[in-house]
């Protein structure tokens, strides 16, 4: 779905076909990516700004 949309799988909307499950694994991905990138900031000393 998200290739087909061209957007990361965290940015997917319902008019891309992303709702019922769909949404619980969009949100779940958008955690799992902002977890490692928390991480890895971290590691390289990084503060990272970002929209919630």
């Amino acid at each position: 779905m998200a290739q087909e949309a061209h957007k990361p799988m965290f940015h997917l909307k319902p008019a891309d076909g992303g709702i019922g499950a769909h949404l619980q694994a969009v949100q779940s991905a958008y955690r799992d990516f902002n977890q490692l990138a928390q991480k890895i900031a971290v590691l390289v000393q990084t503060p990272i700004n970002y929209l919630t």
